[in-house]
């Protein structure tokens, strides 16, 4: 049966870490358009991606496009002479991926150019800044890792993190870790994939049933999460510890519209993404 709600762990031991108060994750909301959201497109995205991407545009409050990915949008919207309706509010990175003249095009037609040369940095983790950024207004996007104690409420998703490279789809995924303290919520999005860091504690997730699934897993990453229990899924977990070199639970599946996860440390949700599902309406 499916649980809507907190639940005990049946009277075993668990660490006090999980009875702090629930978060809830409404990702039917932030994805099926009635919760504005930060979105951030990164440099992966083909003519496969624009159906996903262009439903995402019409609910998003701020967006975000790495310079290579504005590339990319002119040459794929272009040939459609659709770019006009899909112009980013801003375009960062160290510029070495977009040529001059495309620079000069976006910014006629509105488009804030945002150069930042840090080569410490991916064009993922400036794109984040400018985020923070543009709504906390400190004036260089590279200080907001310096601000201490702030909690943003934005939901980002960052659009095309797995697709490519796997060093940058590492990339993405040290992000969720780099950034879990500064937004509501943080979402890699792909054509096939979402996911998202679970913090330590209860979490609620609300599925959207359309979209997500109906494989799932829960992958600790970088540590060990010593106590995980579930409801909502396949194979729940029962205060059970998953690690690399040990357990990690993959190719499960999601039978309920609301998941609960208690874990004793963060730990990465992962579905499946179905797109275009099947009462979706696709905005051309």
């Amino acid at each position: 049966k499916c649980f809507r709600g907190i639940f005990t762990n049946q009277g075993r031991s668990v660490p006090r870490v999980l009875e702090q108060m629930s978060i809830v994750l409404d990702h039917k909301s932030i994805l099926g358009g009635s919760s504005p959201h930060v979105l951030i497109i990164l440099n992966t995205i083909d003519d496969t991606s624009l159906p996903f991407l262009k439903q995402l545009w019409q609910s998003s409050s701020l967006i975000i496009a790495a310079d290579g990915a504005a590339t990319r949008m002119q040459r794929l919207f272009g040939a459609n002479d659709e770019l006009n309706r899909y112009i980013p509010h801003f375009i960062c990175g160290d510029l070495d991926s977009i040529s001059p003249a495309t620079v000069e095009l976006y910014r006629s037609k509105g488009c804030k150019i945002l150069k930042i040369s840090s080569q410490d940095h991916t064009d993922l983790y400036k794109c984040i800044c400018v985020a923070a950024w543009h709504n906390i207004g400190c004036t260089d996007p590279e200080q907001v890792m310096l601000i201490d104690n702030i909690e943003l409420p934005l939901d980002l998703i960052a659009f095309g993190a797995f697709s490519g490279r796997f060093d940058h789809v590492m990339n993405a995924i040290n992000a969720l870790y780099v950034f879990r303290s500064r937004f509501r919520s943080m979402s890699l999005v792909s054509n096939d994939n979402f996911a998202c860091l679970l913090r330590s504690g209860t979490n609620i997730i609300r599925c959207h049933e359309s979209l997500q699934g109906p494989t799932c897993g829960l992958i600790p990453i970088g540590i060990a999460a010593d106590c995980v229990s579930t409801t909502g899924l396949r194979w729940n977990l029962e205060s059970q510890r998953t690690l690399f070199s040990g357990l990690i639970s993959t190719s499960n599946l999601i039978e309920c519209d609301t998941i609960t996860v208690e874990t004793s440390h963060d730990i990465v949700w992962i579905t499946a993404i179905r797109f275009p599902a099947p009462n979706v309406r696709i905005v051309n």
